[in-house]
């Protein structure tokens, strides 16, 4: 399935197990997995945010150079932010983190201009131009469940949170925080049968956790 010119995973094999050459953000999904590592993965991620790839508000569903895209279909051109969680999270696992902020600055815009307080199941895939929002997908359902739930993989993509709940211990391997946010609160995360809160802020090294409360029995690493 590996593409070495393209630096991407085939979307699929033919009838005579020929690979089909198309550029489609579905090799995301086998970062986030962790099925690709190395070289290969760190050449997706770079092939994942090409401007043919990334609009400047998320990763389309197809490259804009295919012969089949059309930033009004469907599937074939449109941003899905669930699809660009998933993509989010194969950045992080792949320690790119700039990529990382990149999916997420672009979705957090996209929820400002659309004006939903929350991101729709969809949008078009038109290429973002200075002082014009993403455009509506006409019929794309709002709210949508896992369009809300993409938010809270693109934090774990961010923060590098990782829970084991019958350990009760949660890990932070990276803890991103873009230019434009001073701190974030997370209140009451479950981790097993207990919880833990705690504040992100910008230092001038980066980011600090602070832990504000945490059930008793309960290990925060960072």
């Amino acid at each position: 399935f590996w593409l070495e010119p393209e630096g991407m995973i085939a979307l699929a094999l033919d009838a005579d197990r020929r690979p089909c050459r198309v550029m489609t953000s579905n090799g995301a999904h086998c970062l986030a997995t962790g099925l690709v590592d190395g070289e290969r993965a760190t050449a997706m991620c770079k092939r994942l945010l090409a401007d043919d790839m990334y609009s400047g508000w998320g990763i389309r569903t197809l490259s804009g150079r295919e012969k089949r895209y059309n930033p009004m279909s469907y599937h074939n051109g449109s941003v899905w932010p669930h699809d660009n969680a998933m993509a989010a999270l194969g950045l992080a696992r792949a320690c790119d983190h700039t990529g990382v902020l990149k999916v997420l600055e672009g979705l957090f815009d996209a929820s400002e201009q659309l004006n939903t307080s929350s991101l729709p199941e969809l949008f078009c895939g038109f290429r973002r131009e200075i002082g014009l929002g993403p455009v509506p997908y006409p019929v794309a359902c709002y709210p949508q469940a896992w369009s809300a739930a993409s938010v809270f993989m693109i934090l774990q993509a961010m923060l590098g949170i990782r829970v084991l709940g019958f350990e009760r211990r949660v890990f932070f391997d990276t803890h991103l925080i873009p230019s434009w946010l001073d701190w974030l609160s997370i209140d009451k995360l479950r981790v097993g049968d207990g919880r833990v809160s705690f504040v992100l802020r910008r230092s001038p090294n980066g980011a600090a956790i602070e832990v504000k409360d945490k059930s008793s029995g309960v290990r925060v690493e960072i």
